[in-house]
Order: structure tokens, then sequence, then C-alpha cells
């Protein structure tokens, strides 16, 4: 039983032999070596060169001077995942396109199939594994592959080669410094892998065998997809891969990418024009393989205007972006917890002792099965939902403290623990972390489970105090609240479960529409009556916008509608050929209506005259 590297040594009849190693008879893999003098060699498989868990394997050796081969070898593998690689976790209702603008399908399959929450890549040996942890699965339409309404383009960018920016017939390219060498394509009926030698826009690239083996497990929402060393070029080491995912959706009848208009349908997207914009409806940040267990939490840049997104910066010119978290990292190392903080910008414009300025971290760890405090200690705040904190570590560019839980409150930290954090930074990469001892945090058996939060703000210094908040900032203040009660959090992120998607505007306030439609005598008694309009693609049968008739013989719709905006519609019994007649000398006459402002709620009172049937 073969559980790391195999080393093997041998002689041979002839000296200075050219050596060739066959594992499986591959010879496209095989692994060179020469004997020396006395014939003696000696070889090392190493055990990136093997699958995942236990395979039976052959071994025999060629000489092709004498164009002979050694007798055959059998042993077996055992090869298990080294550490849990990486998880990255993604924002909960995120569908919404690059953009932010998509809508689904308004099928009622359609549902939050495509929306990722969180992604873990890991190493098998030289099989690289991607676990997909989605909001949904559903199999409605009975799919060969265990799973339907989503199509995942897989691209992997192994270290040390060249592959492809352009992301093949989406519309797109791939994120700055990633270039993909494979493509995973891969749906409820299709499973494909391409090599990106001749992808273009338009093409894939070269069909590459085998594809990813799949698995599902419905329950718990999961895809897994294995995709095996020799399909990837038999890779030395995956370590240093990099993974991004986008969804989408195939339309299997028509063999193609389910469209995308202006107005979303029954079958296709909304929000755009799908012969330019990308054919993406939610995707992960890029996924750097590493073989340490480590969580990833990837923030938006650009955030740091406080919880509602009204703060604003002091304005000395000496403040930029160091409240400013893009990507925070919990990583496990042995009986240590590192957090790691890659910020917008990292500065030491005042020599500060610690390495950085103009950012104060407030760092809460949440250990499993320990009772903690969910106040957030004078920041007027209070920790996410069921998140307590057990430690909080207080650090800025003059300050590292360590406190427990224990006697926290709104005024005050908890109890001072030692030691506190190592501090570490690599300003060229704009890279904060933060080092936790095992003895620090209680030595907890594990640190399975673990969820951090960091906040960040800033700390006077001169004054030993939290830099204020007023109404409108100041050279030294910043801007947008009251500082004795509003919350001193400039950017946040959570670590260790996917976050909600927040829109980055507001949504509209809605309207409560009912609209009241009598109609003429000479109406059909069982007639059906339809609301129709660009909210609904002009689909004049829409059974989702039916009316209901009242014993009174009123027909009555409600629906919600953005105010401020101006909705036109029309009024059919399914089609537009049995339309009300507005006006006589148009067909194309409609309804408009001016939604208010403030109103919350209102009634449309619609008098049909006559319908174009009649």
């Amino acid at each position: 039983m073969i559980t790391g590297d195999l080393a093997i040594t041998g002689t041979v009849s002839v000296s200075n032999a050219d050596l060739q190693l066959m594992v499986d008879d591959n010879l496209a893999r095989a692994i060179e070596t020469t004997a020396d003098d006395a014939g003696a060699w000696a070889a090392t498989v190493p055990v990136a060169y093997f699958g995942g868990g236990e395979q039976p394997h052959t071994l025999r050796i060629y000489a092709p001077e004498l164009q002979a081969v050694s007798e055959l070898y059998t042993f077996t593998t055992d090869i298990q995942i080294v550490g849990s690689g990486v998880t990255m976790f993604d924002r909960i209702g995120d569908t919404v396109g690059p953009n932010d603008v998509y809508e689904l399908p308004t099928d009622e399959t359609f549902g939050q199939q495509m929306d990722i929450l969180s992604t873990q890549v890991s190493a098998e040996g030289s099989d690289l594994i991607v676990d997909l942890t989605m909001a949904e699965v559903t199999d409605v339409w009975n799919p060969t592959n265990g799973f339907d309404h989503v199509l995942f383009h897989v691209f992997i960018d192994l270290p040390d080669r060249e592959g492809a920016t352009v992301l093949p017939r989406i519309n797109a390219d791939a994120p700055e410094g990633f270039a993909w060498d494979y493509l995973g394509f891969v749906e409820g009926w299709n499973n494909r892998l391409y090599a990106s030698d001749g992808a273009s826009a338009d093409e894939y690239g070269t069909p590459v065998t085998p594809a990813a083996e799949i698995s599902v497990d419905k329950e718990n929402n999961t895809i897994s997809l294995r995709f095996s060393g020799d399909a990837l070029g038999n890779p030395e080491s995956l370590e240093g891969t990099k993974i991004y995912i986008a969804t989408w959706d195939w339309n299997g009848p028509e063999s193609s990418y389910r469209g995308l208009k202006e107005i979303a349908g029954q079958w296709n997207f909304g929000g755009g024009d799908g012969a330019v914009d990308p054919l993406i409806i939610d995707d992960t940040a890029v996924i750097p393989l590493t073989l340490d267990d480590r969580l990833i939490q990837p923030d938006p840049a650009g955030d740091d205007n406080g919880p509602a997104g009204v703060y604003e910066l002091p304005t000395d010119e000496t403040f930029g972006a160091q409240m400013d978290i893009l990507q925070a990292s919990l990583i496990p190392l042995g009986g240590e917890l590192a957090v790691e903080l890659q910020m917008a910008e990292v500065t030491d414009v005042w020599n500060p002792t610690n390495g950085f300025d103009h950012v104060l971290f407030h760092v809460f760890i949440d250990l499993p099965d320990r009772e903690g405090a969910t106040v957030l200690p004078r920041i007027n705040a209070d920790a996410p939902e069921d998140f307590a904190w057990d430690y909080l570590g207080f650090v800025e560019g003059w300050n590292n403290r360590l406190y427990a839980s224990e006697g926290a409150s709104a005024d005050e930290y908890g109890t001072p623990v030692t030691p506190a954090a190592e501090v570490s930074v690599d300003k060229e990469n704009n890279t904060i972390r933060l080092l936790f001892s095992n003895d620090a945090l209680g030595n907890p058996e594990s640190l399975a489970g673990t969820q951090v939060y960091v906040t960040t703000w800033d700390w006077n210094g001169p004054e030993s105090s939290y830099r204020g908040l007023k109404e409108i900032a100041g050279q030294w203040t910043f801007g947008g609240g009251d500082g004795s009660v509003d919350p001193l959090i400039a950017d946040d992120v959570l670590i260790g479960r996917p976050a909600v998607y927040v829109p980055p505007v507001p949504p509209t306030p809605q309207v409560t529409v009912t609209f009241e439609v009598t109609v003429p005598e000479s109406t059909p008694e069982d007639a059906k009556l339809f609301l129709t309009g660009p909210f609904n693609g002009w689909q004049p049968g829409d059974e989702k916008f039916q009316f209901t008739r009242g014993e009174d013989g009123v027909y009555r719709f409600t629906m919600s509608v953005d105010e401020g905006t101006e909705l036109e519609y029309r009024i059919t019994r399914g089609s537009f050929a049995n339309a009300e007649k507005l006006d006589p000398d148009s067909r194309f006459a409609n309804h408009t209506l001016a939604l208010p402002m403030g109103e919350g709620e209102l009634t449309e009172a619609v008098e049909v005259q006559g319908w174009w049937d009649e």
C-alpha cells in the first residue's frame, strides 16, 4: 500500500542505459532515468502522479535501446486529501449579473439554482476536486447529471502554463491575472472538458477526455466535480492552481445558452443584450489552491462607507482606502489561527510601530461550542445574527490587545488576555496578517467551525480614542452620522459562512397597485382577463398576471411597482386579437399610469369599452 512518493531502485545489464518507468503502461507519462556505470538506477514517482482514494496500479521499466521491458509489478495507492483545501464563500442572492441588473427567467421552475454559496477546491494526488454548495439544487426535468437550471463554466489555471484570457461564448474576459488552461462545461445533460489550445470568443478550445466525474448531494445542495490528473495534463503539483467559476443556464431543446433580453420572460433572462453582455448570472472570485486549510471571504471594493453606505472619510489627504477590506482569509495553522486581510491600501505615513496606519481592526473570534458575547464593545453595534464572540483582537498602528468576552459590555472590552496577536505586514501586496496563538485562545480542541467577524475604523492616537463621527466630515473626523449612537464601522466582513447580498443601490420603494376592471355586457361570461405590459414581456395570456373575478363582477389583480415610474399596460382576454379597444384607430394604444411617490398603495379603476374581436 503506497501513501506517498514511490521510490524505486533496480539494475539493468547495460551500463548508462536510458530507462523509462511506466505506471499503468502509460508511456506518455513515463518517468525517465539513466543507469550508472554499474547498471544501477533509481527513480521516484511523486505522490501527485496518483489519483485520490484507493486505486490499483501496475509498474514496468522500459529500456528503449535494448528494446526490453521488465516484468510487471503491481501495487496499490491510498492517497488522501492534503488538508481541506480552500473554501471561498459567495454572497447569498447575488444572481444579478456582473452589473447587478440581471433578472431570472419568470418560469416557476427557476429559483436559486445558479446562486453559488461556497466553493471548496482541494487536491487528491493529481486529481482536482471542486465542491460547489448552491442555494438550491433541483431535478425538475429529470436531468441525467442530477441537477438542472444551472450551467457551470469551471476555468482552471495551472501554474507555469500559458493559457487563454477570453471566456468562450459568454461575452467576457477572465479576471485580471488569470489565464485558463482547462474549461469544464457542466450542466444537467452535458459534461465536457476543453484545453485552451484554439480557444477564442467563439470556440471553446480543444476537447479533452475524460470529463469531470459528477456527484450530487441534493439534500445538502452540493454538486461535486472531480477532474482527473490525466485530463489536466498530469501536472507535477496542483499547488498554486487557480479556479474561476461562472454560472448561467443552458437551453437544452435548442442546445444553446439561454437568452438574455431587455425584459425577463418565461424562458429568458432580463436586463441586458445576450449578443454583447456577459452570460454570467453569478461567479466566484479567483480561488487559489493552497494545500493548507483556509476559508476565504471576498469583500466588495469601495464599501468603506459604513453599514448604511452614507459615511464619508475624513478629508485629510493622508486618508485613502486603508479601511477598505477586499478579502479576508481564516487559516488554521496547527494550534494557531491566522487572519489574513487583503486591503485596498496599506500605508505607514506616520511611522507606526505595527507597520500600518489609518485603520483599526476589531477582530471578533467565535469559537465553536462556547458561550460568548453579542455586543460589540464601544462601537455602538451588535454582532451579526447567530454570532457570539469569545475573543476580541484590537489592533491598529500603535496598539495590539486581546480580550476574552467575560465582562464585556457596550462600554467594556472584556478581560485582557495575553499574548496578543503577532502582526506581520506585506505592504507591497497590501496584506496584514494577525496570528493568534493556541494559548491565547484558551487551547481549543479544534478550530473547525470557527467564525471571525472583522470591522474597521480609525483610532485617534493623540487622544487615545476612536476617531469621531459627525454629521459633516472634517479633516480628522468621519461624516454622515453621530458617533455617540451610530456604528463606528467603516467596513466589515464575516469569515466562515456566506454573506447576504446587499444591492449596491437600495431597492426603490414599491407601490402596491390594485387594478379593478369592469367589462362591457358583450364580454363572454366565462372570459378570463389578463394584464400585460413591459413587466412581463408583453405576454398577453400570462397566467401570473391573470385577474380574479369577484362576486360583484369586477375583475381584480394586485402587483407591486417601483414608485415614481410610469407604468404602461393593457387588458386582454388572452391574446392581442381579443385585447381591449382603447382607440378604435390604433391596435397599439395602451394605458399609462404614473406611480406617485410615498403612496404605498393605489387602486386603479379601469372600464373596458370594448374588445377588438367584437
